[in-house]
């Protein structure tokens, strides 16, 4: 005779029964019981964290946290153990980011749907799509005031897309405008 492992229901009406309570809304303090097996504490900065995190996979109402402390107290504690609860490609963790390399490092290359020219699609100009869809961005330390503000627009959510242009400089052929979609 095989035995059932302590928590699996014995029958199919069991099963069942186990399966909708796996479904049904959680209580605030059933999340915090949930969260203390990993965040000892602190419990109203783990239970907005995670809700702010949870609504980043809404279409609309997301947020951002800012944790305000000296230096070396703690503060991306709460959001980097909360982290584990979501799907890892959906969360981005940054020590530190230039004004600039943020934009440069994330994106893949697409046509430019205002190029209207008659030309073959690889002579048509790019824009670079950086795809912060039901992304997580973790800053580990305060991000640099200039990368702030150009965020600012991306932060406040005011469009599902924005369009940011930058000058990047080349070797030999001086500063030329990108474009990216975020």
């Amino acid at each position: 005779m095989t035995e059932q492992p302590v928590d699996m229901p014995a029958s199919k009406e069991e099963l069942i029964a186990h399966l909708k309570d796996l479904e049904r809304p959680i209580s605030i303090d059933e999340l915090l019981e949930i969260l203390g097996t990993t965040v000892k504490h602190d419990d109203e900065n783990k239970a907005i964290t995670f809700l702010a995190n949870l609504l980043t996979y809404t279409e609309e109402d997301q947020i951002n946290i800012g944790f305000l402390a000296e230096s070396s107290t703690g503060k991306s504690y709460i959001p980097l153990e909360l982290s584990w609860y979501f799907p890892k490609e959906d969360v981005i963790k940054l020590g530190y980011a230039s004004p600039t390399a943020f934009f440069h490092d994330w994106g893949i290359q697409l046509p430019d749907p205002s190029d209207k020219r008659d030309v073959e699609e690889d002579k048509k100009r790019k824009v670079t799509h950086i795809d912060l869809h039901q992304k997580i961005l973790i800053f580990l330390d305060q991000p640099h005031d200039q990368l702030l503000q150009r965020l600012r627009s991306l932060l406040s959510h005011d469009e599902k897309q924005i369009i940011v242009k930058i000058a990047d400089r080349r070797e030999k052929s001086g500063l030329r405008t990108i474009t990216q979609l975020l």
